[in-house]
Protein backbone atom coordinates (compact mmCIF):
# COMPACT_ATOMS: atom_id res chain seq x y z
CA UNK A 1 0.00 0.00 0.00
CA UNK A 2 2.77 2.37 0.82
CA UNK A 3 4.90 1.48 -2.28
CA UNK A 4 1.51 2.67 -4.57
CA UNK A 5 1.23 5.33 -2.62
CA UNK A 6 4.85 6.45 -3.15
CA UNK A 7 4.29 5.72 -6.88
CA UNK A 8 1.62 7.95 -6.79
CA UNK A 9 3.06 10.76 -5.20
CA UNK A 10 6.02 10.61 -7.57
CA UNK A 11 3.68 10.48 -10.38
CA UNK A 12 1.87 13.60 -9.66
CA UNK A 13 5.36 15.38 -8.66
CA UNK A 14 6.65 14.75 -12.09
CA UNK A 15 3.72 15.91 -13.48
CA UNK A 16 3.56 19.17 -11.43
CA UNK A 17 7.04 19.39 -12.71
CA UNK A 18 6.19 18.93 -16.45
CA UNK A 19 3.36 21.38 -16.18
CA UNK A 20 5.86 23.66 -14.76
CA UNK A 21 8.30 23.29 -18.25
CA UNK A 22 5.50 23.71 -20.00
CA UNK A 23 4.89 27.31 -21.33
CA UNK A 24 2.72 29.07 -23.60
CA UNK A 25 3.10 32.49 -25.22
CA UNK A 26 1.73 35.96 -24.18
CA UNK A 27 -1.60 36.09 -24.04
CA UNK A 28 -1.24 39.04 -26.72
CA UNK A 29 -0.17 35.97 -29.64
CA UNK A 30 -4.09 35.52 -30.03
CA UNK A 31 -3.85 39.16 -31.66
CA UNK A 32 -0.60 37.55 -34.15
CA UNK A 33 -2.69 34.85 -35.01
CA UNK A 34 -5.96 36.71 -36.71
CA UNK A 35 -5.93 37.51 -40.43
CA UNK A 36 -6.13 40.64 -42.04
CA UNK A 37 -10.05 39.81 -43.06
CA UNK A 38 -10.65 40.02 -39.11
CA UNK A 39 -9.45 43.09 -38.99
CA UNK A 40 -11.14 44.08 -42.06
CA UNK A 41 -14.26 43.07 -40.65
CA UNK A 42 -13.58 44.28 -36.90
CA UNK A 43 -13.14 48.20 -37.75
CA UNK A 44 -17.05 48.24 -39.39
CA UNK A 45 -18.44 46.87 -36.40
CA UNK A 46 -16.60 49.08 -34.20
CA UNK A 47 -17.79 51.99 -36.33
CA UNK A 48 -21.36 50.86 -36.84
CA UNK A 49 -21.41 50.11 -32.51
CA UNK A 50 -20.77 54.22 -32.66
CA UNK A 51 -23.51 54.40 -35.07
CA UNK A 52 -26.18 52.71 -33.32
CA UNK A 53 -25.16 54.49 -30.08
CA UNK A 54 -24.05 51.46 -28.10
CA UNK A 55 -27.47 50.00 -28.68
CA UNK A 56 -26.29 46.27 -28.20
CA UNK A 57 -30.03 44.99 -29.41
CA UNK A 58 -29.81 46.96 -32.71
CA UNK A 59 -26.47 46.61 -33.31
CA UNK A 60 -26.59 42.66 -33.13
CA UNK A 61 -29.78 42.75 -35.20
CA UNK A 62 -27.88 44.39 -37.71
CA UNK A 63 -24.58 43.15 -37.87
CA UNK A 64 -25.25 39.73 -36.56
CA UNK A 65 -23.68 37.82 -39.65
CA UNK A 66 -20.18 40.03 -39.35
CA UNK A 67 -20.56 39.48 -35.44
CA UNK A 68 -20.71 35.15 -35.55
CA UNK A 69 -17.59 35.94 -38.74
CA UNK A 70 -15.48 37.71 -35.83
CA UNK A 71 -16.35 35.64 -33.45
CA UNK A 72 -14.99 32.45 -35.34
CA UNK A 73 -12.13 34.03 -36.74
CA UNK A 74 -10.88 35.58 -32.87
CA UNK A 75 -11.67 31.89 -31.63
CA UNK A 76 -9.54 30.09 -34.61
CA UNK A 77 -6.69 32.57 -33.19
CA UNK A 78 -7.48 31.79 -29.32
CA UNK A 79 -7.49 27.67 -30.27
CA UNK A 80 -3.85 27.86 -31.88
CA UNK A 81 -2.64 29.89 -29.25
CA UNK A 82 -3.53 27.47 -26.64
CA UNK A 83 -2.57 24.89 -28.24
CA UNK A 84 1.23 26.16 -28.82
CA UNK A 85 3.57 25.39 -26.24
CA UNK A 86 7.04 25.30 -25.51
CA UNK A 87 9.43 23.95 -23.11
CA UNK A 88 12.77 25.29 -22.01
CA UNK A 89 14.78 22.65 -20.81
CA UNK A 90 18.21 22.00 -20.04
CA UNK A 91 19.77 21.05 -22.82
CA UNK A 92 17.30 22.28 -25.34
CA UNK A 93 14.11 23.58 -26.64
CA UNK A 94 10.89 21.89 -27.40
CA UNK A 95 7.66 22.96 -29.44
CA UNK A 96 4.70 21.79 -30.09
CA UNK A 97 1.62 22.77 -32.30
CA UNK A 98 -0.93 21.99 -34.19
CA UNK A 99 -4.50 20.58 -33.69
CA UNK A 100 -5.27 18.01 -36.26
CA UNK A 101 -2.08 17.17 -36.82
CA UNK A 102 0.08 17.55 -33.84
CA UNK A 103 3.60 18.73 -34.35
CA UNK A 104 6.82 18.32 -32.09
CA UNK A 105 10.15 20.08 -32.91
CA UNK A 106 13.11 20.30 -30.63
CA UNK A 107 15.40 22.69 -30.84
CA UNK A 108 19.55 21.92 -29.05
CA UNK A 109 21.23 25.01 -27.94
CA UNK A 110 23.91 24.09 -29.57
CA UNK A 111 22.41 24.41 -32.72
CA UNK A 112 20.90 27.67 -32.41
CA UNK A 113 22.36 30.01 -34.28
CA UNK A 114 20.89 33.71 -33.00
CA UNK A 115 17.92 34.45 -30.71
CA UNK A 116 16.00 37.94 -30.63
CA UNK A 117 14.35 39.29 -28.88
CA UNK A 118 12.34 42.34 -30.40
CA UNK A 119 10.20 44.38 -27.84
CA UNK A 120 8.21 46.92 -29.33
CA UNK A 121 6.69 50.29 -27.07
CA UNK A 122 2.85 48.67 -26.91
CA UNK A 123 4.16 45.38 -25.81
CA UNK A 124 6.40 47.31 -22.83
CA UNK A 125 3.56 47.07 -20.03
CA UNK A 126 2.65 43.63 -20.52
CA UNK A 127 6.31 42.77 -20.13
CA UNK A 128 6.20 40.37 -23.76
CA UNK A 129 8.19 40.22 -26.92
CA UNK A 130 8.55 38.92 -30.02
CA UNK A 131 11.16 36.05 -30.11
CA UNK A 132 12.60 35.05 -32.86
CA UNK A 133 14.93 31.63 -32.99
CA UNK A 134 16.60 30.35 -35.85
CA UNK A 135 19.93 27.83 -36.80
CA UNK A 136 21.57 27.52 -40.06
CA UNK A 137 18.93 25.69 -41.44
CA UNK A 138 16.64 26.75 -43.67
CA UNK A 139 13.00 27.37 -42.09
CA UNK A 140 10.38 25.20 -43.10
CA UNK A 141 7.25 26.01 -41.54
CA UNK A 142 7.27 29.88 -42.97
CA UNK A 143 9.49 31.70 -46.04
CA UNK A 144 13.26 31.14 -45.92
CA UNK A 145 13.56 34.48 -45.02
CA UNK A 146 11.91 33.49 -42.00
CA UNK A 147 12.69 32.97 -38.63
CA UNK A 148 12.47 28.82 -37.26
CA UNK A 149 10.28 29.91 -34.26
CA UNK A 150 8.61 32.94 -33.93
CA UNK A 151 6.48 33.65 -30.18
CA UNK A 152 5.73 36.11 -28.36
CA UNK A 153 7.00 35.19 -25.16
CA UNK A 154 7.17 36.72 -21.57
CA UNK A 155 10.16 38.31 -20.31
CA UNK A 156 10.41 35.82 -17.65
CA UNK A 157 10.76 33.09 -20.48
CA UNK A 158 13.71 35.02 -22.45
CA UNK A 159 15.29 35.20 -19.61
CA UNK A 160 14.86 31.97 -18.75
CA UNK A 161 16.03 31.14 -22.42
CA UNK A 162 19.10 33.54 -22.36
CA UNK A 163 20.32 31.86 -19.60
CA UNK A 164 20.17 28.15 -20.48
CA UNK A 165 21.93 29.61 -24.23
CA UNK A 166 25.13 31.36 -21.97
CA UNK A 167 25.09 28.67 -18.92
CA UNK A 168 28.44 26.81 -21.09
CA UNK A 169 29.93 30.25 -20.94
CA UNK A 170 29.33 31.11 -16.84
CA UNK A 171 32.72 31.70 -15.50
CA UNK A 172 34.91 32.60 -18.87
CA UNK A 173 36.33 36.31 -19.32
CA UNK A 174 33.65 39.13 -20.61
CA UNK A 175 34.19 42.02 -22.87
CA UNK A 176 32.11 45.14 -23.08
CA UNK A 177 31.70 47.80 -25.70
CA UNK A 178 29.51 50.23 -26.35
CA UNK A 179 28.95 52.56 -29.25
CA UNK A 180 29.38 56.60 -28.96
CA UNK A 181 26.06 58.97 -29.99
CA UNK A 182 28.30 60.56 -32.46
CA UNK A 183 29.16 57.29 -34.32
CA UNK A 184 25.28 56.58 -34.63
CA UNK A 185 24.77 59.45 -36.12
CA UNK A 186 27.59 59.12 -38.36
CA UNK A 187 26.28 55.65 -39.39
CA UNK A 188 22.84 56.67 -39.59
CA UNK A 189 23.97 59.64 -42.29
CA UNK A 190 26.01 57.39 -43.95
CA UNK A 191 24.11 54.01 -44.66
CA UNK A 192 20.87 55.93 -45.11
CA UNK A 193 18.63 55.52 -48.43
CA UNK A 194 16.22 57.89 -49.95
CA UNK A 195 14.88 55.23 -51.73
CA UNK A 196 14.35 52.87 -48.58
CA UNK A 197 12.37 55.75 -46.88
CA UNK A 198 10.01 55.93 -49.70
CA UNK A 199 8.95 52.33 -49.63
CA UNK A 200 8.89 53.11 -45.95
CA UNK A 201 6.06 56.20 -46.58
CA UNK A 202 4.27 54.33 -49.28
CA UNK A 203 3.94 51.12 -47.62
CA UNK A 204 2.50 53.26 -44.49
CA UNK A 205 0.32 54.93 -46.83
CA UNK A 206 -1.04 51.61 -48.30
CA UNK A 207 -1.68 49.99 -44.82
CA UNK A 208 -3.17 53.71 -43.38
CA UNK A 209 -5.29 54.00 -46.72
CA UNK A 210 -6.94 50.52 -46.51
CA UNK A 211 -8.39 51.49 -43.52
CA UNK A 212 -8.90 55.48 -43.43
CA UNK A 213 -9.44 55.09 -47.33
CA UNK A 214 -7.40 57.74 -49.56
CA UNK A 215 -7.96 60.86 -47.82
CA UNK A 216 -4.19 60.24 -46.21
CA UNK A 217 -2.58 59.20 -49.85
CA UNK A 218 -4.34 62.99 -51.32
CA UNK A 219 -3.01 65.35 -48.39
CA UNK A 220 0.35 63.85 -49.36
CA UNK A 221 0.70 64.40 -52.66
CA UNK A 222 -1.36 67.85 -52.35
CA UNK A 223 1.04 68.65 -49.58
CA UNK A 224 3.74 68.19 -51.57
CA UNK A 225 2.69 69.56 -55.28
CA UNK A 226 2.00 72.85 -53.00
CA UNK A 227 6.13 73.00 -51.47
CA UNK A 228 7.06 72.14 -54.92
CA UNK A 229 5.08 74.87 -56.26
CA UNK A 230 7.03 77.12 -53.92
CA UNK A 231 10.49 76.13 -54.35
CA UNK A 232 9.58 76.60 -58.25
CA UNK A 233 8.20 80.25 -57.67
CA UNK A 234 11.29 80.77 -55.49
CA UNK A 235 14.22 79.75 -58.12
CA UNK A 236 12.36 81.80 -60.94
CA UNK A 237 12.50 84.81 -58.59
CA UNK A 238 15.85 84.39 -57.39
CA UNK A 239 17.23 84.18 -61.25
CA UNK A 240 18.84 80.66 -60.69
CA UNK A 241 21.25 79.46 -63.51
CA UNK A 242 18.69 76.23 -64.35
CA UNK A 243 15.05 78.08 -63.88
CA UNK A 244 11.87 77.02 -65.21
CA UNK A 245 12.25 73.52 -63.71
CA UNK A 246 8.89 70.92 -64.20
CA UNK A 247 6.78 71.10 -60.98
CA UNK A 248 6.75 67.41 -61.48
CA UNK A 249 10.64 67.03 -61.03
CA UNK A 250 10.51 69.38 -57.53
CA UNK A 251 8.01 66.52 -56.36
CA UNK A 252 10.23 63.69 -57.01
CA UNK A 253 13.24 65.70 -55.12
CA UNK A 254 11.19 66.51 -52.45
CA UNK A 255 9.97 63.19 -51.95
CA UNK A 256 12.68 61.66 -51.88
CA UNK A 257 13.98 64.02 -49.61
CA UNK A 258 11.81 63.18 -47.10
CA UNK A 259 11.98 59.31 -47.60
CA UNK A 260 15.99 60.27 -46.86
CA UNK A 261 15.05 61.63 -43.92
CA UNK A 262 12.84 59.09 -43.10
CA UNK A 263 15.16 56.39 -43.36
CA UNK A 264 17.97 58.48 -41.46
CA UNK A 265 15.37 59.07 -38.37
CA UNK A 266 14.53 55.23 -38.58
CA UNK A 267 18.33 54.46 -38.52
CA UNK A 268 18.97 56.34 -35.73
CA UNK A 269 16.09 55.42 -33.54
CA UNK A 270 17.15 51.81 -34.63
CA UNK A 271 20.66 51.42 -33.50
CA UNK A 272 20.32 53.96 -30.48
CA UNK A 273 21.86 52.62 -27.35
CA UNK A 274 24.00 49.88 -28.83
CA UNK A 275 25.97 48.03 -26.80
CA UNK A 276 27.66 44.45 -27.16
CA UNK A 277 29.34 41.63 -24.73
CA UNK A 278 31.03 38.51 -25.23
CA UNK A 279 31.32 35.95 -22.80
CA UNK A 280 32.93 32.71 -23.81
CA UNK A 281 31.30 32.22 -27.30
CA UNK A 282 27.99 33.98 -26.99
CA UNK A 283 28.28 37.30 -27.96
CA UNK A 284 25.14 39.75 -26.71
CA UNK A 285 23.83 43.09 -28.77
CA UNK A 286 21.03 45.25 -27.33
CA UNK A 287 20.41 48.37 -29.33
CA UNK A 288 16.90 50.33 -29.94
CA UNK A 289 15.11 53.46 -28.57
CA UNK A 290 11.52 52.65 -29.22
CA UNK A 291 11.70 49.07 -30.01
CA UNK A 292 14.10 47.37 -28.12
CA UNK A 293 15.99 44.66 -29.61
CA UNK A 294 18.32 41.96 -27.80
CA UNK A 295 20.32 39.17 -29.69
CA UNK A 296 21.93 36.38 -28.08
CA UNK A 297 24.63 35.30 -30.77
CA UNK A 298 26.59 31.82 -30.89
CA UNK A 299 29.90 33.28 -32.20
CA UNK A 300 30.88 29.51 -33.71
CA UNK A 301 27.81 30.08 -36.12
CA UNK A 302 28.66 33.04 -37.48
CA UNK A 303 30.08 32.78 -40.89
CA UNK A 304 32.37 35.62 -42.08
CA UNK A 305 32.81 39.62 -41.10
CA UNK A 306 32.11 42.09 -43.74
CA UNK A 307 33.52 45.12 -43.13
CA UNK A 308 31.80 48.21 -44.60
CA UNK A 309 32.61 51.59 -46.23
CA UNK A 310 31.82 53.97 -48.83
CA UNK A 311 34.15 56.08 -50.37
CA UNK A 312 34.03 59.35 -47.27
CA UNK A 313 34.67 56.52 -45.01
CA UNK A 314 37.73 55.24 -46.61
CA UNK A 315 39.12 58.68 -46.73
CA UNK A 316 38.48 59.10 -43.64
CA UNK A 317 39.89 55.34 -42.21
CA UNK A 318 36.16 54.71 -40.78
CA UNK A 319 34.50 51.24 -41.03
CA UNK A 320 31.15 49.35 -40.06
CA UNK A 321 31.19 45.69 -39.50
CA UNK A 322 28.22 43.50 -40.52
CA UNK A 323 28.37 39.65 -39.72
CA UNK A 324 26.64 36.79 -41.72
CA UNK A 325 25.11 34.77 -39.29
CA UNK A 326 21.65 32.72 -39.47
CA UNK A 327 18.85 34.55 -37.38
CA UNK A 328 20.88 38.16 -36.70
CA UNK A 329 19.88 41.01 -39.13
CA UNK A 330 17.46 38.75 -41.03
CA UNK A 331 14.42 40.85 -41.21
CA UNK A 332 13.35 42.91 -44.44
CA UNK A 333 15.23 46.78 -43.88
CA UNK A 334 17.57 45.23 -41.31
CA UNK A 335 21.51 45.51 -41.26
CA UNK A 336 23.63 42.84 -39.62
CA UNK A 337 24.92 45.35 -38.00
CA UNK A 338 28.19 44.26 -35.69
CA UNK A 339 30.25 47.16 -34.84
CA UNK A 340 27.93 50.32 -36.46
CA UNK A 341 30.69 52.55 -37.11
CA UNK A 342 34.52 53.33 -35.94
CA UNK A 343 37.92 53.62 -36.67
CA UNK A 344 39.81 51.36 -38.50
CA UNK A 345 42.14 50.76 -34.99
CA UNK A 346 39.53 50.37 -32.69
CA UNK A 347 37.84 47.81 -35.00
CA UNK A 348 40.71 45.88 -35.35
CA UNK A 349 40.94 45.87 -31.41
CA UNK A 350 37.31 45.15 -31.05
CA UNK A 351 37.74 42.15 -33.58
CA UNK A 352 40.82 40.36 -31.69
CA UNK A 353 38.64 40.80 -28.40
CA UNK A 354 35.27 39.09 -29.82
CA UNK A 355 36.42 37.11 -32.68
CA UNK A 356 40.00 36.16 -32.41
CA UNK A 357 40.29 33.31 -35.16
CA UNK A 358 39.12 35.96 -37.48
CA UNK A 359 42.17 38.52 -38.55
CA UNK A 360 42.84 39.97 -42.06
CA UNK A 361 45.88 40.52 -44.07
CA UNK A 362 47.99 42.32 -46.26
CA UNK A 363 46.66 41.75 -50.16
CA UNK A 364 48.91 38.82 -51.87
CA UNK A 365 47.07 39.41 -55.08
CA UNK A 366 46.36 42.79 -56.23
CA UNK A 367 44.61 43.94 -59.09
CA UNK A 368 46.97 44.26 -62.36
CA UNK A 369 47.25 47.80 -64.31
CA UNK A 370 46.18 45.97 -67.35
CA UNK A 371 42.76 45.45 -66.29
CA UNK A 372 42.17 49.27 -65.26
CA UNK A 373 38.87 49.10 -68.32
CA UNK A 374 37.17 46.23 -65.58
CA UNK A 375 36.62 48.29 -63.10
CA UNK A 376 36.47 52.12 -65.51
CA UNK A 377 34.48 50.72 -68.34
CA UNK A 378 31.22 50.84 -67.32
CA UNK A 379 31.11 54.68 -65.29
CA UNK A 380 33.10 55.80 -68.08
CA UNK A 381 30.53 54.48 -70.90
CA UNK A 382 27.71 55.78 -68.44
CA UNK A 383 29.70 59.10 -68.76
CA UNK A 384 29.57 59.33 -71.95
CA UNK A 385 26.19 58.18 -72.61
CA UNK A 386 24.89 60.92 -70.74
CA UNK A 387 26.61 63.73 -72.34
CA UNK A 388 26.05 62.71 -76.12
CA UNK A 389 22.80 61.45 -75.02
CA UNK A 390 21.85 65.06 -73.54
CA UNK A 391 23.37 66.49 -76.28
CA UNK A 392 21.12 64.94 -78.90
CA UNK A 393 18.16 65.48 -77.22
CA UNK A 394 18.57 69.23 -77.03
CA UNK A 395 19.86 69.09 -80.73
CA UNK A 396 16.26 67.34 -81.14
CA UNK A 397 14.17 69.02 -78.49
CA UNK A 398 15.38 72.38 -78.20
CA UNK A 399 12.42 73.95 -76.40
CA UNK A 400 12.73 71.08 -73.42
CA UNK A 401 17.01 72.78 -73.00
CA UNK A 402 16.36 73.63 -69.61
CA UNK A 403 14.77 70.49 -68.57
CA UNK A 404 17.32 68.18 -70.20
CA UNK A 405 19.92 70.17 -69.32
CA UNK A 406 18.85 69.96 -65.24
CA UNK A 407 17.99 66.23 -66.29
CA UNK A 408 21.82 65.68 -67.42
CA UNK A 409 23.26 67.24 -64.49
CA UNK A 410 21.45 65.56 -62.04
CA UNK A 411 22.71 62.25 -63.81
CA UNK A 412 25.89 63.08 -64.01
CA UNK A 413 26.39 63.54 -60.21
CA UNK A 414 26.01 59.91 -59.56
CA UNK A 415 27.96 58.53 -62.89
CA UNK A 416 31.14 60.81 -61.71
CA UNK A 417 30.96 59.72 -58.50
CA UNK A 418 30.81 56.03 -59.46
CA UNK A 419 33.91 56.86 -61.55
CA UNK A 420 35.79 58.02 -58.66
CA UNK A 421 34.66 55.07 -56.38
CA UNK A 422 35.84 52.28 -59.26
CA UNK A 423 39.07 53.70 -59.14
CA UNK A 424 39.73 53.99 -55.39
CA UNK A 425 38.07 50.08 -55.94
CA UNK A 426 40.62 49.37 -58.61
CA UNK A 427 43.74 50.48 -56.02
CA UNK A 428 42.60 48.76 -53.75
CA UNK A 429 40.93 45.61 -54.44
CA UNK A 430 42.57 42.41 -53.80
CA UNK A 431 42.93 38.97 -52.08
CA UNK A 432 45.04 36.56 -49.70
CA UNK A 433 44.78 33.67 -48.03
CA UNK A 434 47.14 32.90 -45.32
CA UNK A 435 46.34 31.05 -41.22
CA UNK A 436 43.58 29.66 -42.02
CA UNK A 437 40.97 33.09 -43.40
CA UNK A 438 40.22 34.02 -47.01
CA UNK A 439 40.52 38.15 -47.11
CA UNK A 440 38.69 39.32 -50.06
CA UNK A 441 39.03 43.19 -50.75
CA UNK A 442 35.99 44.20 -53.46
CA UNK A 443 33.68 46.95 -54.66
CA UNK A 444 30.22 46.34 -54.98
CA UNK A 445 27.87 49.44 -56.40
CA UNK A 446 29.21 52.16 -54.32
CA UNK A 447 30.41 50.49 -51.07
CA UNK A 448 33.76 48.65 -50.64
CA UNK A 449 33.64 45.94 -49.11
CA UNK A 450 36.55 43.69 -47.04
CA UNK A 451 35.38 40.21 -46.42
CA UNK A 452 36.92 38.00 -43.90
CA UNK A 453 35.69 34.02 -44.68
CA UNK A 454 37.59 30.88 -42.21
CA UNK A 455 38.05 28.12 -44.62
CA UNK A 456 35.35 26.03 -43.05
CA UNK A 457 33.10 28.63 -44.15
CA UNK A 458 33.42 28.52 -47.39
CA UNK A 459 31.26 26.54 -50.06
CA UNK A 460 33.15 27.27 -53.29
CA UNK A 461 35.79 29.14 -55.01
CA UNK A 462 34.89 29.89 -58.76
CA UNK A 463 37.23 31.11 -61.45
CA UNK A 464 35.68 32.81 -64.17
CA UNK A 465 36.55 34.47 -67.76
CA UNK A 466 34.67 35.66 -70.07
CA UNK A 467 35.73 36.09 -73.72
CA UNK A 468 38.35 38.61 -73.31
CA UNK A 469 39.26 37.38 -69.91
CA UNK A 470 41.13 34.55 -71.65
CA UNK A 471 42.32 36.84 -74.90
CA UNK A 472 44.23 39.37 -72.14
CA UNK A 473 44.99 36.11 -68.83
CA UNK A 474 42.68 38.07 -66.82
CA UNK A 475 39.70 36.60 -64.93
CA UNK A 476 36.70 36.90 -62.23
CA UNK A 477 36.90 34.82 -58.60
CA UNK A 478 34.02 34.24 -57.00
CA UNK A 479 33.49 33.14 -53.47
CA UNK A 480 30.40 31.28 -51.76
CA UNK A 481 29.97 31.26 -48.24
CA UNK A 482 28.14 28.87 -46.00
CA UNK A 483 25.29 30.44 -45.01
CA UNK A 484 21.66 29.60 -44.29
CA UNK A 485 21.34 30.27 -48.32
CA UNK A 486 24.39 30.52 -50.00
CA UNK A 487 25.86 34.06 -50.85
CA UNK A 488 28.73 35.02 -53.52
CA UNK A 489 31.54 37.65 -53.40
CA UNK A 490 32.86 38.80 -56.62
CA UNK A 491 36.82 40.34 -57.18
CA UNK A 492 37.33 41.35 -61.23
CA UNK A 493 40.35 41.82 -62.87
CA UNK A 494 42.36 39.03 -61.21
CA UNK A 495 45.66 37.43 -62.71
CA UNK A 496 44.19 34.32 -63.91
CA UNK A 497 48.09 32.49 -63.16
CA UNK A 498 47.56 33.96 -59.39
CA UNK A 499 44.09 32.86 -58.84
CA UNK A 500 44.68 29.55 -60.08
CA UNK A 501 47.57 29.65 -57.54
CA UNK A 502 45.26 30.27 -54.46
CA UNK A 503 42.91 27.64 -55.83
CA UNK A 504 45.21 24.79 -55.80
CA UNK A 505 46.42 26.34 -52.24
CA UNK A 506 43.27 26.14 -50.71
CA UNK A 507 42.53 22.92 -52.51
CA UNK A 508 45.66 20.83 -50.80
CA UNK A 509 44.09 22.44 -47.36
CA UNK A 510 40.63 20.91 -48.02
CA UNK A 511 41.17 17.36 -45.88
CA UNK A 512 42.38 19.56 -43.11
CA UNK A 513 38.86 21.17 -42.72
CA UNK A 514 36.88 20.58 -39.78
CA UNK A 515 33.75 21.30 -41.83
CA UNK A 516 30.52 22.64 -40.22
Amino acid sequence: MRYSKAKLHSARRRREYERKNIHRQHPSAVLRYTTKNFWMLLIPALRALITYSFDLGAWVKGMYLDIIVIVLMFGQAWLHWYLTVYELKESSLIYHSGFITRMTSEIPYRSISAVTSEKHIWQQPFRCAYTLIDTDSQSVEFSRKDPDLKLIMRDSDISLLFSHLESADCGKSTYHAEISKGSLIAFSLLFSSALSGVAIIATLMINAGNIVGDTLEQQFFTAVNTAAETVNDTINKQRFLIQNIPVATIALAIILCLGWIVSFTRNLLRHMNFRFSKQGGTIKISDGAFTQRKYCINSQHINCADLRQNLLMKLFRVMSVNVSCAGYGKAKNEIPVFIPISSKKRVHGIMRRIMPDIEWNEDVIHISYRYVFRYLGIPIFLLALTIFGAGAAIIIFPEWYDVIFFTMIMLLIPVIWLLIVKAAAFVSSGISYSGGILCVKYCAFYGFHTLLVPESRIAKLEVSRNIFQQFNGSCDMIIYTNAEYIRSHRIRGLRYKDACELLDEYRHRIPAHDLP
